[in-house]
């Protein structure tokens, strides 16, 4: 199903279960609803209520303008929240959903109607910087005040330059917003699951996490990656309903 909110058609998957609290999904960067249909169906399974949806440009919602950065996500979601009239809200949450959680539990008007969050391979933090990855971003500085246009036309990360061009302002937007500061902020019971063998958002993000957000709590899940809903969607699946 589909709502308009600030002009854009968002879609998404509502089940309606027996539950006071509804658990609102939110995917990661490059993925969508469907992404993340096991953690929903097995929720559905538990006649649990959850909610499922497409964050702009992705699945099936509209793009959304090129001068969006991670904010502007998170006040789509809010007004989702409100227009839906969901007063009492779980948030489980994949990268770049986490993203849109910290904000919304850290500043927004919502965050009370926030019960329980679950972040999974959260991205937001500032990341740790290697000196071949500061070598990488000056030569193509140097590189693109030469105009050496054949060198530097395929420079950047797959994501980056697999989006059409009115996206890759909202990338560098979003990668380059660095939430650390709101964790403090944070004052809702957070479960954090990660995956062992994380890349993306490496387990030392998860403990930051964990050490920053009062009352939180880490469970590894063993050989898993940054998906690990997917590389071991049982357990992952057994740990959310313990906690919601």
């Amino acid at each position: 199903m589909f709502i308009t909110i600030n002009n854009l058609n968002i879609f998404y998957n509502h089940h309606i279960g027996d539950t006071s609290e509804t658990t609102v999904i939110l995917h990661g960067w490059g993925a969508n609803s469907q992404t993340m249909q096991s953690v929903f169906d097995n929720l559905k399974q538990q006649n649990k209520s959850v909610i499922s949806l497409d964050l702009p440009f992705f699945g099936q919602s509209d793009p959304p303008p090129s001068s969006w950065k991670v904010f502007d996500y998170a006040d789509i979601v809010e007004k989702f929240i409100i227009e839906l009239n969901l007063q009492k809200i779980n948030l489980l949450c994949h990268s770049f959903g986490v993203r849109v959680a910290i904000i919304l539990a850290g500043t927004s008007s919502i965050k009370s109607r926030i019960k329980k969050m679950i972040f999974t391979g959260g991205a937001g933090l500032k990341p740790k910087r290697s000196i071949k990855y500061y070598f990488k971003i000056y030569s193509y500085k140097i590189k693109k005040k030469l105009r050496l246009k054949n060198n530097i036309k395929k420079t950047g990360s797959t994501d980056y330059i697999s989006l059409p061009d009115f996206m890759k302002p909202v990338f560098v937007h979003v990668v380059n917003t660095h939430l650390d500061k709101l964790l403090k902020k944070i004052e809702i019971p957070t479960l954090l699951i990660w995956g062992e063998n994380d890349t993306a958002t490496p387990l030392y993000m998860a403990k930051k996490m964990e050490c920053k957000i009062v009352g939180s709590a880490l469970i590894i899940i063993e050989n898993a990656s940054h998906y690990a809903f997917l590389d071991n969607p049982n357990q992952f699946n057994a740990i959310v309903n313990a906690f919601i």
